[in-house]
């Protein structure tokens, strides 16, 4: 899991999630997700330290109207890592949502930003029939 969590904090939160690669959420059960949250918060505090508003490795985001747009994500689902907000600054730390209902905007519209949802399902066969869905 070590190295999964490090590339997908990686190709989450490189260029503050503003790139068409980026990972959009991931499926996983709510055992796995506990692990997932442990991990990518130590990934998080290797790649961008203690204060990653103040990391020079930690872009901005392109437009005060695209950070107040993805601040209004933190709204669908509960903040597992970051969620902090600086409009002023184009700021939006890099933040892991978990609670998030498929429904929600996060899961249905692109995200460009450095927001990465996690959704639970209860087997590999349920992720399957989600992204096919």
């Amino acid at each position: 899991m070590d190295i999964a969590v490090r590339r997908i904090m990686w190709g989450k939160f490189i260029n503050a999630g503003q790139t068409c690669i980026a990972p959009d959420y991931v499926l996983c059960t709510k055992e796995v997700q506990e692990k997932f949250v442990k991990k990518a918060t130590e990934v998080l505090k290797d790649f961008y330290g203690e204060n990653p508003k103040s990391s020079p490795d930690l872009c901005r985001i392109v437009t005060e109207k695209h950070v107040s747009r993805l601040s209004e994500y933190l709204k669908d689902g509960t903040v597992a890592i970051g969620g902090d907000v600086d409009v002023s600054e184009k700021w939006l730390s890099p933040t892991i949502m978990v609670d998030v209902p498929p429904e929600s905007k996060l899961m249905t519209e692109e995200i460009f930003g450095p927001i990465l949802p996690i959704m639970n399902v209860n087997s590999a066969y349920d992720a399957i029939k989600f992204i096919n869905g």
